[in-house]
């Protein structure tokens, strides 16, 4: 059961959600909700202003600045939907993607108690030392160099921030009620559904905070590049992580940002490109499991001129169907085959029913056709996603949150490169995966594993049909079978019609009300004041004040 102080903490953040979505111009989202009649003073019902004149780029750009302002949890969840172009708006998506999650470091000392609730109140006994500024400072941890006594080696502690879980909880609680209010005012349900939108955030906050899944992440990449000496992956010290610290082997070295390749000619750009490059690709292309966040502050020039990536806190996933239809796409797109480019993005789960399939069809040609005749090296994978977002939008077609993920770093990287070597070209490096894959795909060996899953799901599906046949049967026997239908887009008009005989009765009772005390009072009924029957005044009075009352609610509706 909430004590006192825990609602005192509820009411004093709903006044600040409140507060900066009406400072950043969103409070026609309150009025929607009915969050404003209830939560606002007089002072803040003046800065509440309708959005219908609020241009569609202007109202992501303030969403964004909102989830900034909010703190650490809703820019975890702005994060979350910028990779769900499946259930937001792609605009959207792509302003959310600007969410930075860079903030001033906390002192040492309010670390300390994460500390000591790992390693025990003498924890300084674990290490020759710890570095108390630090070296990055995000919403959810900090990072500060240290040294362990036992091994004698230089690590990096992720230490989770004070007091988080429970600002966190709280803010779910929060998200839940806004999801609520959602569903009761039908804002917005027609587009996704908030419950699932929040159920989700909790799934990925919960495991991001918990950083032991994301040490198992860099086990698992570190694991993959364990052959490869120009590719560094920092070691997991297990017995001195836990779920609010983790700690890896230090890497010394540079942030590929700090370099200035043109002061600083020791340092080859297109060495340093090409090789970080190839280990993103073999990444994605090979095993299926890449890192999710290419910023260039996670990648580390070493003094040797190595390569080291960091922080897999986020990681994108392609499974090997989903990169043998990627292999499918690019046949169809060298072969312009343009009925295997579309169906092969029905297969990926893109194109939905309803959809225009020959008008799709048509501009997917149209817009290769542009790119037929350029050269690999000249192709630019920012114009050619640009140009595919407005197909996106323009046929409402839903990306698969892993594929989108994936186009993302894509563009990311191409940004990255071109920035530190002009003449780079992501589709030039790509060009040995995509025949490779190719090669892979049309091996003797893949074709019979396709064949046995193939054989593995038909024998299935067979050895299961028998069953399903006699149920239907004895179903169908007993007067037991049952076909559901499902009517779309009838719960506006089914609450419409609620409201609407809500009022009509509401209005026969005054009309019954008007009635009754007219007839009271021409029979001169009961006691009267000033030859006035009382009976028949108060039966005007509360008619009178229940009819006000019915008019306040028509107004404030803004139906009439």
């Amino acid at each position: 059961m909430p004590t006192l102080k825990n609602k005192y903490k509820s009411i004093k953040r709903w006044s600040e959600v409140i507060e900066i979505i009406v400072k950043n111009g969103l409070g026609f989202l309150l009025s929607k909700l009915q969050l404003g009649y209830h939560y606002l003073g007089k002072r803040m019902k003046r800065k509440v202003v309708s959005g219908e004149d609020i241009p569609a780029s202007n109202i992501v750009e303030r969403i964004r600045k909102s989830f900034e302002e909010l703190g650490p949890s809703f820019i975890k969840l702005g994060q979350m939907l910028s990779t769900r172009p499946d259930i937001i708006p792609i605009t959207l998506c792509e302003e959310l993607k600007k969410l930075q999650d860079k903030v001033t470091p906390l002192p040492y000392s309010s670390l300390e108690s994460t500390l000591i609730e790992a390693y025990g109140k003498n924890y300084k006994e674990q290490f020759d030392y710890i570095d108390e500024n630090a070296l990055a400072s995000a919403s959810l941890a900090q990072v500060h160099r240290a040294k362990l006594k036992k091994e004698q080696i230089e690590v990096v502690l992720k230490i989770q921030k004070p007091n988080l879980e429970s600002i966190i909880e709280g803010d779910i609680q929060i998200m839940k009620d806004f999801a609520g209010l959602m569903k009761k005012y039908e804002f917005g349900t027609d587009v996704l559904n908030p419950d699932l939108v929040v159920d989700e955030f909790k799934k990925n906050i919960t495991e991001e905070i918990n950083f032991i899944f994301e040490a198992r992440n860099t086990e698992r990449v570190r694991e993959s590049f364990a052959g490869d000496d120009q590719i560094i992956i920092p070691e997991v010290f297990w017995d001195y992580s836990s779920r609010k610290v983790m700690v890896t082997k230090f890497i010394a070295g540079r942030k590929l940002n700090e370099i200035d390749f043109d002061k600083e000619p020791e340092y080859d750009a297109e060495i340093l490109i090409n090789r970080g490059m190839s280990a993103f690709l073999k990444m994605i292309f090979e095993d299926g499991f890449f890192h999710g966040d290419p910023h260039p502050g996670n990648i580390i020039v070493t003094h040797d001129k190595k390569v080291a990536l960091v922080d897999f806190g986020i990681i994108g996933r392609l499974d090997q169907r989903t990169r043998n239809l990627l292999v499918d796409v690019f046949i169809g797109v060298i072969y312009r085959d343009i009925e295997r480019v579309v169906y092969s993005f029905e297969d990926l789960g893109v194109i939905e029913e309803g959809i225009e399939i020959k008008e799709l069809k048509y501009d997917i040609s149209s817009m290769l056709e542009k790119y037929y005749d350029i050269p690999l090296g000249d192709l630019v994978v920012k114009d050619i996603i640009e140009e595919a977002i407005e197909k996106i939008e323009k046929y409402n077609i839903k990306i698969p949150r892993n594929l989108y993920i994936l186009i993302k770093t894509m563009v990311t990287l191409e940004g990255i490169g071109k920035e530190i070597y002009p003449d780079f070209n992501i589709m030039s490096s790509t060009k040995y995966y995509a025949k490779k894959m190719i090669k892979d795909k049309y091996s003797p060996l893949n074709f019979l594993n396709e064949t046995r899953r193939g054989f593995w799901k038909f024998r299935r599906f067979l050895m299961a049909l028998p069953d399903d046949l006699n149920m239907i049967l004895k179903k169908t026997k007993k007067g037991q079978l049952k076909i559901e239908f499902e009517h779309k887009n009838l719960e506006k008009l089914v609450t419409g019609l609620d409201h609407l005989s809500n009022r009509i009765a509401f209005s026969l009772i005054i009309s019954s009300l008007i009635v009754s005390s007219s007839l009271l009072m021409n029979f001169n009924v009961g006691p009267k004041i000033f030859g006035i029957s009382v009976l028949g005044l108060i039966g005007y009075i509360i008619a009178g004040v229940l009819g006000l009352f019915l008019i306040i609610v028509i107004l404030r509706s803004g139906k009439y």
